[in-house]
């Protein structure tokens, strides 16, 4: 009799130990399916921001200028955004290996087009070439402050301008310009250097004055 009581009690544990690994199974799975809804939802939410976002700056001027820098191809999927840092809105995606023409480089971001889609993509997304890496030495930081000084250094990292900075010290701080009208006379060289939303002009290489 003591047998068979011994052997109801292991079999029911052994049923309710069963009942549970099952269920736990059961829950799991259901668990992995609400997981790849869940990654569905957010890329479909992903791509619902990027058209926003697209839509939004579409007729924002990024002062992609008229000539190209030089043109490469995506390392990998590259984010697009609409500023140069990484809090910059997203507005498209370019698949890996694509070709792009690129337009400036702007503290570990370039300035590229590829089709409709215009605006930033930081650097580790491109494949380097001999022209891109020339570039980011020249904006390289402690290259500027030896060059420059502290001074000049500080305020070309801050993006100011400021009259007798020479035309390199202008690109490094705000970049190329979208067009340059020169003039050469018996004075020298008159150039205007077309921004958006501002004119800088220089003469003999030097800023001698500015319009926003």
């Amino acid at each position: 009799m003591k047998k068979i009581l011994f052997a109801c009690i292991v079999l029911v544990s052994f049923n309710t130990v069963f009942s549970q690994n099952t269920e736990i199974e059961r829950l799991e799975k259901i668990k992995h399916e609400f997981i790849i809804i869940k990654a569905e939802i957010n890329d479909s939410i992903r791509k619902i921001d990027v058209q926003i976002n697209s839509l939004k700056y579409k007729n924002e001027d990024l002062n992609v200028q008229n000539i190209s820098l030089t043109q490469t191809t995506t390392r990998s999927e590259a984010k697009v955004s609409n500023k140069p840092y990484v809090y910059g809105d997203i507005i498209g995606y370019i698949p890996k290996g694509q070709p792009i023409i690129i337009y400036d480089y702007f503290e570990g971001y370039w300035l590229i087009e590829k089709d409709s889609i215009k605006g930033y993509i930081h650097d580790m997304y491109l494949v380097d070439n001999e022209t891109m890496t020339k570039i980011k030495e020249g904006h390289d930081k402690n290259r500027i402050k030896k060059k420059y000084g502290e001074k000049v250094a500080d305020k070309i990292f801050n993006h100011r301008i400021w009259i007798g900075m020479t035309k390199d010290m202008t690109k490094l701080s705000i970049g190329r310009p979208l067009d340059i009208n020169r003039t050469t006379g018996s004075w020298g060289v008159h150039e205007q250097w077309v921004y958006k939303n501002r004119y800088l002009y220089f003469e003999n290489g030097e800023l001698k004055s500015w319009q926003d």
